[in-house]
């Protein structure tokens, strides 16, 4: 998870008007400039906590109109008077469904036929599962142990591997087609 660290001094200059916004407005404003460079920012809705801190959800349109969804918290460091702002891509099953197609969509791609592709989550920041691949060419099958992990921003990216081999394929939590050298 991508974590920003904002003094509350820099963050009034930045937002402009201490005095004329509450501290909810303050950090949803800053939560907003910090999705605003992965998408087109669609909500922001934090709740202020106990000591003070900040949790709720935002979401995002990317570029090709994907939605993503994000839980999010802004803690409170009293020692640096300041809010550590942390963003991470909700795990649900939309997310799920959408990896799922874009994992299918790339080994596709690699001429791989897919009979059978499952992605859980594991926890917050994991998910876990197989893909069921067949060559057309050759005959040859193989069972892919697909993972994904949270990167920088919060996002989920997920890859299918062979079980002590290199990797196959890697689908991009936002739509995008894997990257041309994912082997």
């Amino acid at each position: 998870m991508k974590t920003i660290t904002i003094s509350l001094g820099v963050l009034c200059a930045l937002l402009a008007g201490c005095n004329r916004q509450s501290d909810e407005a303050l950090i949803e404003n800053t939560v907003s400039n910090t999705l605003a460079a992965q998408g087109n920012v669609q909500s922001v809705d934090m709740t202020k906590g106990a000591d003070n801190n900040y949790s709720g959800t935002a979401s995002i349109r990317m570029a090709d109109g994907q939605p993503v969804r994000f839980n999010c918290s802004a803690r409170r460091n009293e020692a640096q008077q300041q809010y550590d702002i942390r963003c991470g891509q909700v795990i649900d099953q939309a997310l799920l469904d959408q990896l799922q197609a874009n994992m299918r969509q790339s080994l596709e791609q690699q001429a791989l036929t897919v009979s059978d592709i499952r992605l859980t989550k594991q926890d917050e920041d994991h998910i876990a599962g197989f893909a069921q691949v067949s060559d057309p060419n050759s005959g040859e099958s193989a069972r892919l142990v697909c993972t994904g992990a949270r990167e920088d921003g919060g996002r989920i990216r997920a890859r299918c591997d062979v079980p002590g081999g290199p990797a196959p394929s890697a689908a991009p939590a936002d739509g995008e087609q894997a990257p041309a050298d994912a082997q």
